[in-house]
């Protein structure tokens, strides 16, 4: 499927990139309480890379992927926005040279990332990337694998990943990635009978061999992999599923239940929006955005009301803690909040952490300041 490259935006809202003039959604902060002074978040991104999947081919209502994974991280990295520069039809190739989709900036998708993980240096929450299957999707079909054009598509993937994966490293050596593999829409071959049956098995191990290569590929450069194969059950022929009233091994009702290809006839690989909620679980498990605590609370005033949030972010869920001690009164929540009623004047520097389920813990200390009674005011006797 290619065409005009679509950027989707999750929030409303745009921003001019300097010269560049790339667009991202504006996403809204959540304070942590109606009514709390707060640290301003600053803004993280979230960069989708890949081919239809990320575009959000065959899903209805903003429910794909991309968005599905946004909505997820949004609560726990305050601020996020999301550059979508997802293109259907994009293969390793196209992606680092351009030709498949229009509005790249740079004229390529590589490019317009690379350009944008310059830019926001140091305010990348993560990438996801989903690439590799159109190299070698016109290879398969219901009546036989295209040996010759499957070999060239899986060489290409296994020299062109490599450098996609290098140029985004040249631009950001420490954003988290989260690499895609990819489920067999072609298990549909199932439903045509014996050849059928046949097709389907062969189709596995050629989409076996491809999830073999890219999982390779991003092992060697510090990837994290979120496997729809392992999702979406593709290796399981036990009759134990159901779909259209018809009993079907697992990975046929799988992706008949979950993608269009069975619904359509074999003619659209990609999912349906329940799918794509799977695939959003399915990064979900495995990304992980290092955790970041940061805001200077203002000053408090003895036997006054007092609450105040620190900017906290991370993947996993992450805790705040604190050493020593607190001004008399306050409490420091495992959300960040600080908040009570002070009851004694002082200085107090607090160690305040952040740490994440993964182990990864950042400090900072701070001073909370805490001033004397204000004066009662009133009418004089």
């Amino acid at each position: 499927m290619r065409g005009t490259r679509i950027r989707t935006m999750s929030a409303v809202g745009a921003f001019v990139l300097g010269a560049m003039a790339l667009l991202a959604g504006v996403a809204p902060v959540r304070p942590a309480e109606a009514g709390a002074s707060a640290a301003a978040s600053p803004a993280r991104y979230y960069v989708a890379m890949g081919d239809s999947l990320a575009a959000g081919s065959g899903s209805t209502g903003g429910a794909d992927y991309v968005n599905d994974l946004y909505r997820y991280a949004e609560p726990l990295v305050p601020g996020l926005q999301v550059d979508n520069l997802g293109c259907s039809g994009e293969t390793t190739t196209t992606m680092i040279h351009g030709g498949t989709c229009n509005g790249y900036v740079t004229g390529s998708q590589l490019g317009d990332a690379e350009a944008f993980l310059r830019a926001h240096s140091g305010h990348i929450a993560f990438l996801t990337l989903d690439i590799g299957a159109d190299d070698i999707l016109g290879c398969i079909s219901h009546t036989a694998i295209d040996q010759a054009c499957f070999t060239a598509g899986l060489a290409r993937v296994q020299s062109e990943l490599p450098q996609i994966l290098a140029g985004l490293r040249a631009a950001d050596a420490t954003v988290p990635i989260v690499g895609a593999l990819y489920y067999d829409p072609f298990l549909q071959y199932w439903l045509g009978g014996l050849q059928g049956q046949r097709a389907a098995r062969l189709s596995l191990r050629s989409v076996e061999r491809l999830n073999a290569t890219l999982t390779t590929i991003y092992h060697q450069w510090g990837v994290s992999i979120a496997s729809a194969p392992r999702t979406f059950r593709s290796a399981d022929f036990q009759r134990s599923a159901t779909w259209d009233g018809l009993t079907l091994p697992t990975n046929v009702a799988t992706v008949c239940n979950w993608t269009l290809m069975c619904s359509s006839g074999g003619s659209n690989v990609h999912t349906d929006n329940a799918g794509y909620a799977e695939l959003a679980s399915t990064f979900e498990r495995v990304l992980v955005v290092p955790p970041t605590i940061s805001g200077s609370p203002p000053g408090a005033e003895v036997n006054t009301s007092y609450s105040y949030q620190f900017a906290v972010s991370g993947v996993p869920n992450v805790t705040v803690r604190h050493r020593g001690a607190l001004p008399r009164g306050l409490t420091l929540g495992h959300t960040g909040l600080l908040a009570g009623t002070p009851t004694l004047p002082g200085n107090y520097p607090v160690p305040v952490s952040v740490s994440a389920e993964t182990g990864t813990t950042v400090s900072e200390t701070v001073i909370i300041r805490v001033g004397g009674a204000r004066p009662v005011t009133g009418p004089r006797l």
